[in-house]
């Protein structure tokens, strides 16, 4: 049975484990980088071979072409000298054409019987008709009597252009195709061929007679790969293209060379990387040892401890184990306690399992804890309700002994001075002393419990305490009621509304030194608001906040239910307070 010697490290400890790991990252790394660098360089080799061959085929192409518009210009102009034209034609026996020099002409019976065909004026390709099978160009101009010019050209300019090879390396080379697939010029690699019989139907000659211009690797004529650059050549007389080629053996030879190079960095990289991986994972896991069995003996809750000198199989795991027991039965149990202590039972606690039987008295406490505070406040507020009430009753009873006691007695003490016979200075003098105790009687009567709030409800009993101030006070107040007609408040609402609004009013004539109040009170679907504002000096929230009137004012808002928000600086103070609707 053979024995694999990666599973026997990977089984052995978490050391060798993670020196595995560390090298397996590494490598995969390295791997992969090299990879990109490798194709990113292939693929910026190929692009730069492709652009210097694109380049060679452009110049030569270009040069090619000013050759053939050069012998057309030539061409138009010797014809322009009609005068000359007898004195240096020769005419052949059979008078179907005549030419300069044409017994050099070279041309074949099979190139006379194509030429004879042809009756318009152009350059023609009778590269398919030489005996030699390389270039031959006739340029023919047709006359008015039936008899044609005929002008050789065998373009040995061409070649010698193409012949130029330098940048090609020893594989390069520029050459010239027909429409009909054939070479028109010499093959470096076949010089002794005739070009006419080598057939070059590649895809780049293809596409090229299409019209198109490109830059490929592809199979030549040769069956060998290169990479290619071809296009057109722009004499429409003639549709040739034109290639400039290179193995692509010979091209990617830098390719190799960084194979190599990358080949041998990589195992150079790969040793290391597995030596360095085992020194580090060593250096890792050996504080990772100690600590285990440290953390087990604070687990067990025995904090004098000694490190021991032992390997373990799995350090890890045990440490995570040990760090599990520690932080989440210690810790986590403890500041739980402590918040629950502290009284903030909103905290979120997780039960360590199922089995975690401290947690679940924990929160099971934490629940007692909330529903035990919950009816302390609804009993705190149920009993200020009690107390705002009796105070209420208690007002109201005073107002009324007041009203009906003390108001009449006042009246016939008045009418009683009336009618006995006393000087009308002193007179005078008791009755205005009873009017002004007439009226303070009836302003603390108003103030105790006024009628209005039980007859008529807050808007217009506040629009009364509004008028009452600003006589006394000669402050200017802006009162705004927006109370519905048909409000069915209940009266605990009216009441607590009223004496939000008179503690306002009190404090800020007292202590603000205020010369302007905006009060308004509106009443919504759902809830009630009041806003107050003064243009007072203000007060330090932070240290008049305990203060008996805002006491009152905020412990009434919250009693009804509602919302006490307020803000003081030197330019005055604001409050708002909101209530929830709540009919009678």
């Amino acid at each position: 049975m053979s024995i694999n010697p990666v599973r026997v490290l990977w089984s052995k400890s978490i050391q060798h484990r993670l020196a595995l790991l560390i090298s397996l990252l590494v490598v995969t790394a390295m791997f992969a980088l090299g990879l990109l660098f490798y194709l990113q360089f292939r693929h910026a080799l190929n692009q730069r071979v492709l652009l210097q061959l694109s380049s060679i085929r452009q110049l030569k192409k270009v040069q090619i072409e000013e050759y053939l518009a050069q012998q057309s210009v030539h061409l138009d102009r010797l014809l322009a000298e009609d005068s000359i034209l007898p004195d240096i034609a020769v005419w052949p026996e059979d008078s179907s054409c005549y030419s300069f020099q044409h017994d050099s002409l070279g041309l074949t019976a099979k190139m006379r019987i194509f030429l004879s065909k042809q009756t318009r004026y152009g350059r023609y390709d009778l590269t398919h008709l030489s005996v030699d099978g390389s270039i031959f160009l006739a340029y023919v101009l047709p006359t008015e009597d039936g008899k044609r010019i005929v002008f050789p050209d065998r373009a040995p300019k061409i070649q010698e252009i193409l012949l130029e090879r330098t940048g090609m390396g020893e594989t390069g080379e520029t050459y010239i195709v027909g429409p009909d697939g054939n070479l028109r010029t010499k093959s470096r690699f076949f010089p002794d061929t005739p070009p006419y019989e080598i057939n070059a139907n590649t895809m780049g000659v293809q596409e090229a007679v299409d019209g198109k211009e490109g830059a490929k690797i592809f199979k030549d004529y040769r069956d060998v790969k290169v990479f290619s650059s071809y296009g057109p050549l722009l004499a429409a007389d003639l549709h040739w293209v034109i290639l400039s080629e290179i193995d692509e053996v010979e091209a990617l030879q830098p390719l190799a060379e960084v194979q190599r190079r990358l080949l041998f960095i990589s195992i150079l990289l790969v040793g290391l990387t597995i030596f360095g991986s085992f020194q580090l994972a060593s250096l890792l896991v050996r504080p990772l040892v100690k600590m285990k069995d440290l953390l087990k003996e604070m687990a067990r809750g025995n904090f004098d401890v000694k490190v021991p000198q032992r390997a373990s199989r799995d350090e890890i795991q045990d440490m995570f184990q040990a760090l599990d027991q520690l932080v989440d039965a210690v810790n986590r149990v403890r500041t739980f306690a402590s918040q629950i202590g502290a009284m903030e039972l909103e905290e979120h606690y997780e039960l360590l399992s199922e089995q975690d039987a401290l947690g679940k008295s924990l929160l099971n406490m934490r629940e007692k804890l909330k529903a035990f505070n919950k009816k302390e406040e609804a009993h705190q507020l149920l009993v200020q309700k009690s107390i705002l009430q009796g105070q209420e009753k208690e007002r109201a009873r005073l107002s009324k002994e007041l009203h009906d006691g003390m108001g009449p007695v006042l009246t016939s003490l008045k009418l009683m001075i009336q009618q006995h016979q006393i000087p009308e200075e002193e007179k005078r003098k008791i009755r205005d002393l009873l009017d002004e105790t007439i009226t303070e009687v009836r302003r603390m009567t108003y103030n105790l419990m006024p009628q209005a709030l039980i007859d008529f409800g807050v808007g217009q009993s506040l629009a009364r305490l509004v008028d009452m101030v600003s006589d006394a006070s000669k402050i200017d107040i802006v009162y705004v009621n927006d109370m519905m007609s048909d409000s069915h408040l209940a009266l605990d609402v009216h009441v607590g509304l009223y004496r939000i609004a008179q503690e306002a009013l009190n404090n800020s004539i007292k202590h603000s030194k205020a010369s302007e109040i905006h009060l308004s009170l509106t009443e919504f679907p759902d809830r009630i608001s009041f806003f107050f504002r003064d243009n007072g000096s203000g007060f330090d929230t932070t240290k008049n906040s305990v203060g008996s009137g805002l006491l009152n004012m905020r412990e009434r808002s919250r009693v009804l239910g509602g919302t006490f928000e307020m803000k003081s600086n030197e330019e005055g103070t604001t409050i708002e307070i909101e209530i929830p609707h709540i009919d009678d």
